[in-house]
């Protein structure tokens, strides 16, 4: 038998400076004459680049861009899996909004202005199809294929996470996106299936294009809430997410489920005996989430309290 050609390390490596390259220098060129527009064009370059660097390698398209058909049961467990994550990447965002609220406008001032720029299904396109394509041809694709089978799965899953924070350019946004990359990396290596976490990162980036046209957000709107957002964030508001995020554990375990439901190795029940030390785990998780944030809306409700006895 011959043995199939794979992706090392730097062909990785390669790609991640070349798209790099590509939005460090696109992006002086292309807004000029395109705008916003010109996304796609920069977003794009990335599925060329990695395809390229793929074929050079000579190394089977099908094995680093693994896209089958889906399953109804994977969706829904993808779906579920981006609930909870994104339940946990927000929580991030609220306690780094709390103390640095400045620097979180900062980091979505420039996607707000884009939106307002480009029709509606433009901006669904632009910023939750494309990424969701190009970005995980680079991430989830070439690199993460490149570190894979050379360490335990975690540890390529890690890296193509933390790396994929640190591309989006911000201290602010690096934590959550890195969260959202290491599950997109997960159901990549768990389902061998690239569709799932394409689907997974287009639903996250579609709920904000969603819930800004469901505001119906002018540019007055982008002003007023520009002037909400450089306002100190309440404690009590971040005491409730947390109470409400009680539920990001068990969306996660029970997406996990659907995700391997039916697979040998694979108990078919979503609470079999031998989970029970998990379903304890997360029991736990989500009461030290809810006792924390419950603590914390009382102390920012007195806060509150105090504040408007002076004033």
């Amino acid at each position: 038998m011959i043995e199939k050609k794979k992706l090392k390390p730097y062909h990785g490596i390669l790609v991640l400076i070349l798209v790099l390259c590509d939005m460090m220098f696109l992006p002086f060129v292309l807004p000029r004459f395109l705008g916003f527009y010109g996304t796609i064009i920069i977003e794009g370059m990335f599925v060329v680049l990695s395809v390229a660097v793929v074929l050079l390698a000579r190394v089977d398209l099908r094995e680093v861009f693994p896209v089958r058909m889906p399953k109804t049961g994977k969706v829904f467990g993808t779906l579920l899996l981006w609930g909870g994550t994104f339940f946990a990447a927000e929580i991030v965002v609220l306690c780094i909004s709390y103390f640095f609220p400045e620097k979180v406008f900062e980091a979505s001032q420039g996607i707000s202005a884009g939106m307002e720029s480009v029709p509606f299904m433009m901006a669904a396109f632009i910023i939750a199809v494309t990424p969701a394509i190009c970005e995980e041809a680079v991430f989830r694709g070439v690199f993460l294929n490149s570190l894979m089978g050379r360490w335990n799965k975690w540890i390529p899953i890690l890296i193509t996470g933390i790396v994929f924070g640190m591309f989006h350019g911000s201290v602010v946004r690096f934590f959550p996106t890195a969260i959202l990359g290491i599950v997109m990396g997960y159901i990549v290596v768990e389902t061998g299936n690239i569709f799932y976490s394409m689907l997974f990162h287009f639903v996250n980036n579609l709920f904000p294009v969603l819930l800004t046209q469901l505001l119906e957000i002018s540019s007055q709107g982008i002003e007023t809430e520009a002037e909400i957002m450089m306002m100190e964030i309440p404690l009590a508001s971040v005491g409730l997410y947390m109470c409400i995020g009680v539920a990001a554990p068990f969306l996660i375990y029970i997406g996990n489920y659907l995700l391997h439901k039916g697979e040998e190795g694979h108990s078919d029940k979503l609470f079999p005996r031998q989970k029970r030390i998990s379903l304890i785990l997360l029991s736990g998780i989500s009461a030290v989430l809810f006792i924390f944030g419950g603590i914390l809306c009382v102390i920012g409700m007195s806060y509150m309290m105090q504040y408007v006895q002076l004033y």
